[in-house]
């Protein structure tokens, strides 16, 4: 899933910056920087927790291994998931509003 996550990232980092890059006035700029800085920060968080799921990190792939701890897969996707596709439409949202 991290490979996910950074796909996204550069996908809608190359449109924020398209965005950024034509913007005119001085909001708009500053928009586009608070919409680059929410997509930068969400996809690093999302590829750490990605990789600290479980501890040890063999437990990933054997959850019965002893001593194993794993912390709520499902709803670490569910969320991270449901952020991605807010940014999408934060993104769309923008591109209709300037």
């Amino acid at each position: 899933m991290p490979s996910y996550a950074l796909t996204h990232l550069f996908v809608k980092l190359s449109i924020s910056l398209q965005y950024l890059r034509i913007s005119v006035m001085r909001f708009e700029k500053l928009l586009c920087y608070v919409l680059i800085s929410f997509i930068v920060l969400q996809s690093i968080t999302y590829c750490v927790l990605a990789f600290t799921l479980c501890t040890p990190f063999e437990a990933m792939w054997n959850r019965h291994m002893p001593g194993a701890k794993c912390i709520n897969i499902t709803v670490m996707y569910s969320v991270g998931l449901c952020l991605t596709i807010a940014m999408d439409f934060a993104i769309l949202l923008f591109r209709y509003l300037f």
